[in-house]
């Protein structure tokens, strides 16, 4: 199916760049008409005379160097993984960026070449907002074929461990992976399931009828997550193997570090230990993004700031509307983070250090519950990331008494203050304010965004987390 809309993208973009060349054509004169009359600007100047014949007759030839420069570009092949349409958008801002700067350069070798500044300039910016638009249209009608199975490898799930669920999870997530959950082979439900698998996680039986339960759901593919009996397995082994079914055997070994990238030695593959960078154009280009990111939040969001501050002294005037409290930061230094204060003064004098209840919360301030569900008790942390103390996208910082906690609980949790903490990060789009209340299981979202961390993920985390909050999904 894949190949299907691979193809049906390039037959509209054949059908497309034509329109897309005359409309920037029109549109040069059209708004070139209207800054000339209306605004006196006297050094454009407009052909009335002009003819269209010359674009028309080059226009084959655009067309072969936007098309073949979208697929040296990337454009069509297969994408997958979180939020695909972000890449691809990505891609249709380089092929044709790249297709224009081509046209400049014939226009520039060949002057008999017709090539307008402005028939360029609005072909570029008119060829990615309609090709953009075009493929999220096309990529909704996929996505929704691939939410139902269509062209995807039915695959059955041995375990529903931690990692077992965590491919599941990956399964329902990113359906452009190519692989269908149809269920699972365990001896037991597990006593948690992750966020994401709460209704969705199905146990079809034991692993030992594995042969009639593969039959019965017609499975191309076994994942294998838990530790087998010799026996069982070979069995398994063989009877995918005369049947031509794929298995995956996967392993989640507690002597792996906490993080690694996979490896090939001369076709012997291996798991090797990975050191997250401290400095590099990578993280200064991210540092720069956080600074321009927070300063125009800043501003933009005065107004919204002055409100929640009227409305915090309205409702409890005795005391602050900022909340200052310790949290643990890059290299495990301590700082201060700031929230708007949506709780009762000394909230836990007599309690100590307390995470928030899901259901029997008592401690808010009139209206602060709100606050704290759509995160706004969150943006006075932009002036911590201003500073310096916090990035956009990380790890959530977490209070000293609490790292301390868990990592008795587990040693590689420091591991997460390798980067600097997140106003929101990979785990918070991935179970928000349940997964304060399961530490491992966020660590494990928080390590593997550590792993594979890189600028185009930070973008497509802070665009899923404004559907996470404006849905108020999982807050409390």
């Amino acid at each position: 199916m894949s190949r299907l809309f691979i193809f049906l993208r390039l037959i509209l973009d054949i059908f497309l760049i034509p329109v897309i060349i005359m409309s920037a054509y029109a549109l040069k004169f059209k708004l070139g008409w209207f800054i000339t009359h209306f605004f006196q600007v006297s050094w454009i100047t407009i052909y009335r005379s002009s003819q269209i014949e010359p674009y028309l007759t080059i226009s084959w030839l655009v067309l072969l160097v936007w098309i073949s420069t979208f697929a040296f570009s990337g454009m069509y092949r297969r994408f997958w993984g979180l939020m695909p349409e972000v890449d691809e958008s990505l891609a249709v801002v380089k092929g044709v960026s790249l297709a224009t700067l081509e046209i400049m350069a014939i226009t520039f070798l060949y002057r008999s070449f017709p090539g307008s500044r402005f028939v360029i300039f609005y072909a570029w910016a008119l060829g990615i907002i309609s090709l953009i638009l075009i493929r999220a249209l096309i990529w909704r009608v996929e996505a929704q074929l691939l939410a139902r199975g269509h062209s995807l490898v039915r695959t059955l799930v041995v375990g529903v461990d931690s990692l077992g669920q965590d491919l599941i999870e990956r399964m329902f997530l990113s359906p452009s992976l190519g692989y269908y959950y149809v269920g699972s082979l365990a001896e037991a439900m597990p006593m948690y399931c992750h966020f994401h698998l709460r209704d969705k996680l199905h146990l079809l039986g034991n692993p030992a009828d594995f042969a009639q339960l593969m039959e019965e759901h017609r499975i191309s593919a076994l994942l294998i997550t838990e530790s087998l009996p010799k026996p069982l397995l070979k069995k398994m082994l063989k009877h995918c193997e005369a049947r031509r079914i794929r298995v995956m055997l996967i392993s989640d070994s507690d002597h792996f570090p906490g993080f690694s990238r996979p490896g090939e030695l001369d076709g012997i593959s291996f798991l090797a230990s990975y050191f997250p960078p401290r400095s590099g154009l990578g993280l200064l280009g991210k540092r720069l993004f956080d600074i321009a990111f927070s300063l125009i939040a800043l501003v933009v969001l005065f107004p919204v700031f002055v409100a929640v501050g009227l409305l915090i002294k309205c409702c409890s005037p005795r005391g602050p509307i900022f909340y200052h409290q310790e949290r643990v930061g890059y290299d495990q230094k301590p700082f201060m983070m700031m929230k708007f204060r949506t709780m009762v003064p000394n909230a836990e004098s007599h309690t100590g250090p307390v995470m928030v209840s899901m259901t029997q919360e008592t401690r808010y301030i009139l209206g602060g519950d709100f606050l704290r569900k759509m995160s706004i008790d969150e943006l006075p942390q932009l002036w911590n990331i201003l500073k310096g103390d916090m990035s956009l996208v990380g790890p959530r910082p977490e209070r000293p008494y609490f790292v301390e906690k868990f990592t008795q609980e587990n040693p590689q949790f420091p591991l997460r203050h390798t980067v600097k903490g997140g106003l929101t990060g990979w785990a918070q789009v991935n179970g928000r304010s349940v997964l304060t209340q399961n530490p491992q299981h966020k660590l494990r979202y928080d390590l593997y965004y550590i792993n594979h961390w890189s600028f185009i993920l930070d973008i497509k985390i802070i665009i899923k987390t404004f559907f996470v909050v404006f849905r108020r999904e999982e807050a409390y």
